[in-house]
């Protein structure tokens, strides 16, 4: 992050070189641990979403499971009715 200011006796631009260059330094490296972070935290809705398809993939057998069920259990009954 350059520090630009115009000096108010000569109208020029300055520059602080030295902030410069200390300021790039300084800012990769929490840039690069907020990259590591959101990077985690990607993973982790990666695995989360994975985790919920899964569970209502699983629900939705089971559901299936038990509508068979219950036709089938309905039918016995009209079986043993007549």
């Amino acid at each position: 992050m350059k520090s630009c200011f115009i000096a108010a006796d000569t109208g020029k631009d300055t520059h602080d070189e030295d902030a410069d260059i200390n300021s790039s330094e300084n800012d990769k490296q929490p840039l690069a641990k907020i990259i590591e972070k959101l990077h985690k935290e990607n993973e982790h809705l990666k695995q989360t979403s994975k985790d919920l398809y899964d569970s209502i993939k699983k629900t939705r057998i089971q559901e299936k499971v038990f509508a068979n069920v219950a036709v089938l259990k309905h039918g016995i009954k009209k079986l043993k009715g007549l």
